[in-house]
Order: C-alpha cells, then sequence, then structure tokens
C-alpha cells in the first residue's frame, strides 16, 4: 500500500470517510471499537489551565539524523501538516491496522534514506 504523505494537511481527522486507510475493508467504530492516534497541543492560559486555540498548527513528522559527515543524508516523513488547533486524530479499525500504519510511515522514510532512491 502507498500513502500520500502528509496524511493529515489543514486538516484535523483521517480518514475523512469511515473506512479503514489501511485495510480498506472494516468501517471504522461499527462494533464500538477502533484504535486512534492522536495529536495535540493546548495553548497554556494560566498557571493550571490550557485551551485549545486557533492560533495553533500540528505537525508530526518522523526525522533520520545523518552523521555531520553527511548533512545532505538527514530525511524525513511529514505524517501531520497544519492541523487545525494543534490537535489530529487519525483512525483505524484495530491496532493491527495501526501497527500496519506507522510500519508503512518507517518504510517511507527508510525509502527516502535509501541511496537508490531518486527522490530525496
Amino acid at each position: 500500500m502507498k500513502l500520500k504523505f502528509p496524511v493529515v494537511e489543514n486538516d484535523r481527522v483521517w480518514p475523512t470517510n469511515s473506512i479503514c486507510p489501511i485495510c480498506g475493508k472494516a468501517k471504522i467504530g461499527e462494533d464500538g471499537t477502533f484504535a486512534v492516534f492522536m495529536l495535540g497541543a493546548l495553548k497554556k492560559t494560566g498557571e493550571d489551565s490550557a485551551t485549545i486555540s486557533d492560533e495553533l498548527l500540528g505537525f508530526a513528522d518522523l526525522f533520520w539524523h545523518a552523521s555531520d559527515k553527511d548533512p545532505d543524508g538527514c530525511k524525513s516523513v511529514s505524517i501531520i501538516s497544519n492541523a487545525k488547533s494543534g490537535q489530529a486524530d487519525l483512525y483505524f479499525c484495530t491496532t493491527n491496522c495501526l501497527r500496519k500504519f506507522f510500519n508503512l510511515c518507517v518504510d517511507e522514510l527508510e525509502n527516502k534514506r535509501s541511496p537508490d532512491n531518486e527522490e530525496s
């Protein structure tokens, strides 16, 4: 399966329908169960309080730091970009599909690191 990264851009929820984006078969939450990767940030409003803020944009990346001898070897995969209010939820039908998603993200990072890959 090939994903288009970032999977969330200028939005807060993925997928936008109720079908699992990994297996494509199961309806998320149909039986009341599902897995979610949640990203969040809050703006501090007081000593012991915080709130969601439209001033925030969320992001989530995987990053490979190359040696200092190869600064061009640093690569990244953007998973979430410019998530509104610093919040994003990625839904999956099972933890198995959640695991497959993260494996696909790591595969994408490894592909970018590969010297055989022309897209850096």
